[in-house]
C-alpha cells in the first residue's frame, strides 16, 4: 500500500553520548595524553642534545627543572595546594623514588665509574656502551621530573579551565534555549563534529606544555588559546544538542 510508512533505520544513526561518557573519554584522553608526552618529551631531549643544545648536554635538562620550580616560588599559594612549590617538589621526588626503583639511578651511577686498570675487549666495549647511554638516561629522569613540576602547574591551573568551561557551557544553553523557542532547526551534524573536537581542544595544549623543551615560561600563553578552544567547543556543543529530551 502507498500509505503505508516505512520504519526508520536507526541503527547508522550516529548516538548521542551523555555527559558521564564523555568525561570518561575525557579522563582517559589526558591520562593517554600525560603517558604520550613523557616519552615524547624524553626523546625530544635526547635530540637536542645531539643538535640543538649540545654544549649544555644533560644540564639543559636538568637547568628545565629547576626554572620551572623557580617559576611557582612567586605563585606558592594556590587554591589547590597550601604550597605550591612542596607540591611541585613531592611529585618531582616521587620520580626520583620511581627511578630508584627501577635501577635508573643506579644505572647512572654504574656509568659513571672508571674502567678497571687492565680490562679485557669485551669490559671495555660493555664500560663505553653504559657510559654513552648513562647521560640520555639521566636527561630522562630530569624531564619526567619537570613533566611532573608542569603536571602541577596545570592542577593549580584547573579553577580557570573550570570557570572557561562553565561560561562556555552557560553560553551554549542559553543559544540551545533560544534555538528551541523560536523554532530553530536540528543539526546533529554540528554537534558530532564538535563533540570531535573536543578532545584535542582539551588536551592539545596539555601536550604541547608538557613536552616544551625550555622552562621558566608562563604557561597561560600556551595553554589559555587551547582553553578558549575547549570552552568554545563546549559553547558549540551545549548550542547544538537536540531540543527535546
Amino acid at each position: 500500500m502507498s500509505g503505508t510508512q516505512r520504519p526508520v533505520n536507526t541503527r547508522n544513526q550516529p548516538r548521542r553520548q551523555g555527559p558521564f561518557i564523555i568525561l570518561l573519554q575525557l579522563t582517559a584522553a589526558f591520562v593517554g595524553s600525560f603517558i604520550f608526552s613523557l616519552f615524547l618529551g624524553a626523546i625530544i631531549e635526547w635530540v637536542g642534545m645531539n643538535y640543538w643544545w649540545k654544549d649544555q648536554g644533560v644540564l639543559h635538562s636538568r637547568n628545565m627543572v629547576v626554572e620551572d620550580i623557580g617559576y611557582l616560588q612567586g605563585y606558592r599559594r594556590s587554591l589547590m595546594v597550601d604550597d605550591a612549590v612542596d607540591f611541585a617538589s613531592g611529585l618531582a621526588n616521587g620520580v626520583t623514588k620511581a627511578a630508584q626503583a627501577m635501577g635508573l639511578v643506579a644505572f647512572v651511577h654504574n656509568s659513571q665509574k672508571p674502567l678497571s686498570p687492565k680490562p679485557t675487549a669485551a669490559q671495555r666495549s660493555m664500560h663505553n656502551m653504559i657510559s654513552g647511554m648513562g647521560p640520555y638516561v639521566l636527561a630522562a629522569i630530569f624531564v619526567w621530573q619537570d613533566a611532573m613540576i608542569r603536571l602541577a602547574i596545570v592542577w593549580l591551573a584547573i579553577p580557570a579551565f573550570l570557570l572557561a568551561l562553565t561560561l562556555g557551557l552557560v553560553d551554549g544553553l542559553a543559544r540551545r534555549d533560544i534555538r528551541k523557542w523560536s523554532g530553530g532547526r536540528e543539526s546533529s551534524f554540528i554537534y558530532h563534529q564538535a563533540k570531535r573536537l573536543l578532545v584535542p581542544a582539551f588536551t592539545g595544549g596539555f601536550v604541547l606544555y608538557m613536552t616544551w623543551p625550555t622552562g621558566g615560561f608562563n604557561p597561560a600563553w600556551m595553554v589559555l588559546p587551547f582553553c578558549a578552544a575547549a570552552a568554545w567547543t563546549v559553547s558549540l556543543m551545549a548550542a547544538t544538542f537536540k531540543k527535546y529530551l
